[in-house]
């Protein structure tokens, strides 16, 4: 084989590996840019659910189980469905979100087993007859309190994982007809995540 043989099969296998390393790294500078360009902002999402900017993490929450902070050892690998009332007594408004969350838990059937309920209320506990009340309606509630410095906004319902990072939030319903259309956009979400997390 002659030199001036050699020199255009040089040339093109750089040109081969070039055009290559260019394929799988353009996908990428794409990627890069238009998340820092904010290119992909305005696309429709497939959430119900509000999707947190910044994740809360579990040390974030400002929840305390039997006077210690919440820690992953108490989440026993479920995601959680927590509401977060600012009613002590858990009046009706608090109590139709309950409801809510109790009932969107159930409809996962099979999967339900994967997820449990907390309700939390702000600043103090729940007073005795409102615990009574919804441990006597809803499925294994967890009655906790949020306090201190916190993301965590009352009268809101939030999903947690089972590595305690809340990832979305629902605004509460304020009456039990909501419940259905309000019910059927945590599934949603429920549904999907369980769908394609190995956790829990």
């Amino acid at each position: 084989m002659t030199q001036t043989e050699v020199k255009p099969q040089t040339k093109n296998n750089h040109f081969t590996i070039i055009s290559l390393l260019v394929i799988f790294a353009l996908p990428m500078v794409i990627a890069y840019s238009g998340w820092w360009l904010g290119w992909f902002n305005n696309l429709p999402k497939t959430n119900k659910g509000e999707l947190l900017t910044s994740v809360i993490l579990i040390n974030d929450t400002g929840i305390w189980v039997d006077n210690a902070p919440l820690a992953i050892a108490d989440l026993n690998h479920h995601w959680w469905l927590i509401y977060v009332a600012d009613d002590e007594n858990c009046a009706l408004h608090c109590q139709v979100n309950a409801y809510l969350v109790n009932q969107t838990r159930l409809a996962l059937a099979k999967e339900m087993d994967r997820v449990e309920n907390m309700i939390v209320n702000k600043d103090t506990s729940f007073t005795s007859s409102a615990k009574k009340y919804v441990a006597e309606h809803f499925s294994n509630p967890k009655f906790n309190v949020l306090k201190g410095q916190t993301r965590i906004e009352p009268d809101h319902i939030y999903l947690m994982d089972p590595i305690g990072n809340i990832m979305l939030k629902y605004p509460p319903i304020n009456n039990p007809e909501e419940a259905g259309v309000k019910g059927k956009d945590i599934l949603y979400d429920i549904k999907k995540l369980l769908k394609f997390s190995r956790l829990g």
